[in-house]
Formats: structure tokens, C-alpha cells, sequence
């Protein structure tokens, strides 16, 4: 893979999250959809995982100032989306009108927190992060950096996989993670026509996919403790658990199917 391949993808995509950035963060601090915050979320963790990438490129103190805003919008964003995944689970399942009221009301109360955060990336540092002004020198130190990263994680991933369910959750969320920045640095690694066709990729795709839904299911399951016992909040965890195991299984198959194309079947 040439590293001028590698830089123009890598540019390409770090340049539309950089201009798509301004809009996304007004918008999440003005209306505050779920899906706004949601892509905002998504946002920021592609752009940290480029700019981590692309560490050879930034002077650090560029890198540790984007680090340090972008994971203090995040941090604050987080609880939203927790509480707006359970919102939407709770009104499937015809939950009451005072459960999903509580649960709004804490949810409009971390939105606020949240506003407070979503400070602008400053002119400066916006600048700093999109200066593309690169020689043949430093996109070959980005497509080194590149390729070991994507080694590590592949590592990673195949070494865990049989394995997942025995890890302790700490180490599960940080599977889920390398899952996560994986499928984005194979997206990097292939072209953009031939990603639909790239097997590994669109396994990774669905495994974070399966596995984001089942961690929507542990935290509907750890809100569900706001609620004294009483027979609805029962039904409601009976189903969880159903639901939860159904996840687990598709995770297990997932992980099957992914050992498959590393063995090459």
C-alpha cells in the first residue's frame, strides 16, 4: 500500500470531519436530537483516531489540546446517548408514562451538562489540524504509523475473540473499542469502491453493530435500577434478559465468522 494512498485517504476523510465538526456541535447544542448527539459522538472518535494516526504529522501539544476538548465533549455526551438509547427502548416496550418521564427528566439534565461542554475547536487549533501541507517525508512516517496500528489491532482482536465472553466487562468495553477503531482504520486501508466487497471490513461492521446494541442493553439494564420492584419493572427486566442473551449469541457467531476470514474459509 503506498503511502500517497494512504495520505490521500487519510486527508480526505480528516478534512470532512474537520468541516462537518462546527455545524455538528451547533446543531447538538442548539436542538439536541439523539441522532445529532449521537453523530457528534461518532464524530469525534473518528477524528481522534485520525489525528492519533497521524500523530507524526502534529507537534504534541497540537495533539493534546484537540485530546484533552474533544474528550471533555464526549465525556459529557455520553450519559445523553446513554439516556436517549434507553428512552427509545423503553417506549418499544410500552414502558409507563412515569418511567419514561423520569428518565427524560435526568436525560434533560445531563443535556444541560453537555451544552456547557460543547465549547467551539478554536480557529487556532482548527487551523493547526487541518494544515495539509505535506511532503513525501511525512507520508511515509503516517503510513508506517498506520500500518502498525492496524497490525496491533488486528493482534488484538484475533487473540480475544475466542475468549471474549470470559473477559471481565472493563476488558470487554475495551474489546469493543479495538472492534470500533479496527473497522475504522480497515476503512482507511481499503478503497472506497472496493469496501462493500471487503469481507473483513463489513464482518468488523457488523460486529460492532451487534455488539454497540448489546451494550445499549447493559445500560437499559442499569437504569432500570432507578426503579423500585414492582411488576412492570420485572416484565421489563425479563425481557432484557432475553434480549440480552439473544445478543450475546449473535456476538458469539460473529466472532466465529471473524476467526473464519482470519483463517482465510
Amino acid at each position: 500500500m503506498k503511502a500517497k494512498t494512504i495520505y490521500r485517504r487519510w486527508k480526505r476523510k480528516t478534512s470532512r470531519l474537520l468541516s462537518n465538526l462546527a455545524e455538528l456541535l451547533r446543531a447538538s447544542q442548539k436542538q439536541g436530537e439523539p441522532e445529532q448527539i449521537h453523530q457528534l459522538r461518532v464524530a469525534l472518535r473518528r477524528l481522534r483516531l485520525a489525528i492519533r494516526v497521524a500523530a507524526p504529522l502534529y507537534d504534541g501539544p497540537v495533539i493534546d489540546e484537540f485530546r484533552e476538548w474533544s474528550r471533555c465533549v464526549s465525556d459529557a455526551a455520553g450519559p445523553v446517548r446513554d439516556y436517549d438509547v434507553t428512552l427509545d427502548w423503553l417506549r418499544i416496550h410500552s414502558a409507563s408514562v412515569e418511567m419514561i418521564d423520569l428518565v427524560a427528566s435526568r436525560r434533560r439534565r445531563s443535556f444541560k451538562t453537555l451544552q456547557s461542554k460543547m465549547k467551539p475547536l478554536s480557529a487556532r487549533l482548527g487551523k493547526q489540524l487541518g494544515d495539509f501541507d505535506h511532503g513525501s517525508h511525512q507520508m511515509a512516517r503516517l503510513r508506517k504509523r498506520f500500518l502498525k496500528q492496524l497490525r496491533a489491532h488486528q493482534e488484538y482482536i484475533f487473540q480475544d475473540s475466542s475468549r471474549f465472553f470470559a473477559l471481565e466487562v472493563p476488558e470487554q468495553h475495551a474489546f469493543r473499542r479495538v472492534v470500533r477503531r479496527l473497522r475504522y482504520l480497515r476503512e482507511l486501508a481499503v478503497a472506497r469502491r472496493a469496501q462493500k466487497d471487503d469481507r473483513l471490513l463489513q464482518q468488523l461492521a457488523r460486529l460492532h453493530e451487534t455488539m454497540g446494541e448489546y451494550q445499549n442493553r447493559v445500560v437499559a439494564a442499569h437504569l432500570l435500577n432507578l426503579f423500585k420492584q414492582s411488576a412492570e419493572v420485572n416484565r421489563l427486566r425479563q425481557i432484557l434478559v432475553s434480549e440480552t442473551v439473544a445478543l450475546q449469541k449473535a456476538i458469539a457467531r460473529e466472532l466465529k465468522a471473524l476467526d473464519k476470514i482470519r483463517n482465510g474459509a
